[in-house]
């Protein structure tokens, strides 16, 4: 079961595979195991490169390891993308009727998804 409180799950399948913090820093080539520590506990966000490589590596969709980055990023997209609909709500073209469609569908996979939409 996924704990929504904690920060993320890398603990847990570094854990899992028996790698100490300084070899999953190894791994992912950072310098030193307290990069690893910081992310673990949610002081630090993982760059984008270090998320793929322990989704990858792991073999674990990105929202399932860091759901609390997932919510985040959920919850500032949903905000951008109602304010982006409003504005295209008095276009009558083709591209505003797609630009509307795409908000919608996101908003949907968004509200319909339980914060892992990362897959």
């Amino acid at each position: 079961m996924i704990n929504m409180k904690a920060p993320c799950a890398l603990r847990t399948h570094r854990r899992t595979w028996g790698l100490s913090q300084q070899e999953l820093a190894q791994l992912l080539g950072m310098g030193s195991r307290t990069h690893i520590s910081r992310i673990e506990h949610g002081k630090r966000t993982p760059t984008m490169e270090t998320a793929l490589a322990c989704s990858t590596l792991f073999g674990v969709p990105l929202g399932i390891l860091f759901p609390q980055t997932a919510v985040e990023i959920e919850e500032r997209l949903r905000g951008r993308l109602s304010r982006f609909k409003e504005g295209t709500l008095k276009t009558t073209t083709l591209a505003g009727e797609r630009k509307r469609d795409l908000c919608a569908r996101a908003l949907a996979g968004i509200d319909g998804e339980v914060h892992f939409a990362f897959a």
